[in-house]
């Protein structure tokens, strides 16, 4: 059975002020039975700009956690998370990314041969390319010497500036500041992220662009690094249960699993 990746992202007003408490809730949620990694972020250059990150190793794990927690466990308020506040309220709006929660069956990559492949061999389809639709989420995660971070800034400027990216940012974490979070989000056709990496390819052949400035890799006490893409989807409670937020994406007569 697939585990069940977890990522709220938000950036209401207090969260700031409440690291230590964000921190002591971390570690209690950390202890349950299938929790295989729970832990915030904050966004390095938009320091207003949080993400929770959770990996569950089952859906059932999921299920007794939410049942225990339910929305007490959010680092956010609810309606942060939801639409019409994707890009932040009217009184506090995001610079940048997107308020979200979303969910997602766990798939790490690699890179082999100029394409993101299943980590995993088992995974991995030769004579099939399935469909890819729009809407491409990244979760990349890596350890790194957090003095290094301001080597980031212009790439990441740059980076945003390429059409379709609608999110590029390091995050690091509150518990574990040598643990980076990187989240991309591109919009549009899938073609869209194609040109992107295109370029980047270019970039490093030839020079013509920022190349992604280098890291000082350091050991981690925590987590897994890696990278791992989805199609992208964003949730909301309807009748206490995660839904996708378009109705029209919902069904009544089957769960998928």
């Amino acid at each position: 059975m697939r585990s069940l990746r977890v990522l709220y992202c938000s950036n209401e007003r207090d969260l700031p002020d409440r690291m230590c408490d964000l921190r002591r809730r971390a570690a209690e949620m950390r202890t349950e039975p299938g929790c295989i990694e729970l832990d915030y972020f904050r966004d390095v250059e938009f320091p207003e700009n949080f993400a929770q990150l959770e990996l569950w190793e089952s859906p059932a794990a999921f299920d007794r956690h939410w049942a225990h927690w339910g929305t007490d466990g959010l680092f956010s308020g609810l309606p942060a998370l939801s639409a019409p506040n994707h890009g932040g309220t009217p009184e506090y709006p995001r610079r940048h990314g997107i308020n979200a929660a979303e969910f997602y069956h766990h798939q790490r990559f690699q890179l082999i041969e100029g394409a993101f492949v299943p980590f995993e061999p088992a995974d991995r389809i030769a004579s099939v390319r399935w469909r890819s639709r729009p809407g491409h989420r990244i979760v990349i995660q890596s350890s790194s010497d957090p003095h290094g971070d301001v080597a980031f800034l212009p790439y990441s400027y740059e980076t945003r500036s390429h059409t379709g990216c609608v999110e590029f940012a390091y995050y690091r974490s509150l518990a574990f500041p040598e643990n980076v979070l990187h989240l991309e989000l591109w919009a549009g056709p899938p073609a869209i992220y194609d040109e992107h990496y295109f370029q980047r390819t270019l970039a490093r052949l030839h020079g013509d662009r920022l190349a992604q400035p280098a890291a000082l890799p350091l050991e981690r006490r925590y987590g897994v690094s890696g990278s791992e893409h989805y199609e992208h989807a964003v949730f909301t409670l309807v009748d206490k249960i995660w839904q996708p937020e378009d109705p029209h994406d919902r069904i009544a007569t089957v769960r998928w699993p």
